[in-house]
């Protein structure tokens, strides 16, 4: 077991893996909180701004319409100035944490004051390697749950559809973690069973590629789109994920994989194909197996059954009720 003395020390700049966060070190930490603060006093001058602008105009109206009863000249009220832009980034103060990168293993941790260790304030460190395997996955967008992804991380796994569909594919850089160890990351009260692996996204796969084929024919490109979720109306509630119009704004960016109506019984396979040099790209192959729903007779036909043969052994065990009914009369 190793014992390791930190050094006060600035974070160096990151990326979450929902590259929502970044954490900025160096001289620029001041200038970006400067700016942030700029942004936000501005925000709020320009908000009350327009709240007196807002009062001034109704003002106008109101004695405009004034005039218009009384017979006198309206003048025109001049429109009232347009909602600023609020300010979308947070920026927290700047701090100044302790920095420490260690190897693989057991450590202990402890503060320390004027050279000696602060009594009652050392602490167990365990640094464990979290990324067993990088590669691309995929992930599958159902109409019905679009913001519940369905993970398609390996080509182990197959999956079925009906005939017609049309499903919606992201793809994204993912590694391959120890659930337990990477839940107990996140949140330390998890608890999580040994032996489990997890795959967790990373960022967008932009330099990848989606092609597709059905049996025995050539691959074909697939086009990544911006994709837009649409409620759908009258009888049919539910979803709709359309590509997204120009002026619109995208719910999420994936490739579209028609199913073709005609390929019951059929795999359409999927590959990905590494358009730049990333020395982590991994191309992987999916099938996906395409099935028929039974007609509505052999639905039917199978919901019933259980009441035919009911009344199939009924009508068998009839006879002999009877004999016996007439045995003991």
């Amino acid at each position: 077991m190793g014992y390791v003395r930190m050094a006060r020390a600035v974070l160096p700049a990151m990326l979450s893996r929902q590259k929502s966060v970044i954490i900025h070190c160096g001289p620029e930490v001041k200038t970006i909180h400067v700016n942030y603060l700029s942004a936000i006093r501005d925000y709020n001058e320009k908000t009350i701004q327009l709240q007196t602008d807002r009062v001034r105009y109704e003002t106008e109206l109101r004695q405009a319409g004034e005039d218009r009863l009384k017979g006198l000249p309206i003048r025109e009220a001049a429109p009232p100035l347009a909602q600023p832009d609020s300010v979308k980034l947070f920026v927290s103060d700047p701090s100044k944490p302790y920095r420490v990168e260690l190897p693989e293993g057991s450590f202990e941790v402890a503060p320390f004051q004027d050279g000696k260790e602060v009594a009652g304030s050392r602490r167990h460190l365990d640094s464990v390697a979290m990324a067993q395997v990088s590669a691309v996955t995929m992930d599958i967008v159902p109409e019905e749950r679009w913001t519940r992804l369905l993970p398609w991380p390996t080509s182990a796994h197959v999956i079925h559809v009906r005939a017609g569909t049309r499903l919606c594919a992201p793809l994204g850089w993912s590694d391959l973690f120890d659930e337990r160890t990477y839940a107990r990351l996140v949140m330390l009260q998890a608890d999580v069973a040994a032996g489990k692996t997890v795959w967790i996204k990373r960022r967008p796969a932009r330099s990848i590629e989606l092609e597709a084929a059905m049996e025995g024919d050539a691959w074909r490109p697939l086009l990544l789109q911006d994709h837009a979720v649409r409620q759908t109306g009258r009888a049919s509630l539910g979803c709709r994920i359309e590509p997204a119009g120009a002026a619109e704004t995208a719910d999420l960016a994936a490739f579209a994989i028609p199913v073709p109506a005609s390929g019951s019984g059929k795999t359409l396979r999927l590959r990905m194909i590494d358009g730049s040099v990333e020395p982590r790209a991994v191309p992987g192959t999916r099938n996906v197996a395409i099935s028929q729903p039974l007609p509505p007779f052999r639905v039917w036909g199978l919901a019933l059954q259980p009441f035919v043969l009911g009344i199939a052994i009924r009508g068998l065990r009839l006879p002999g009720m009877r004999r016996r009914a007439v045995k003991a009369g």
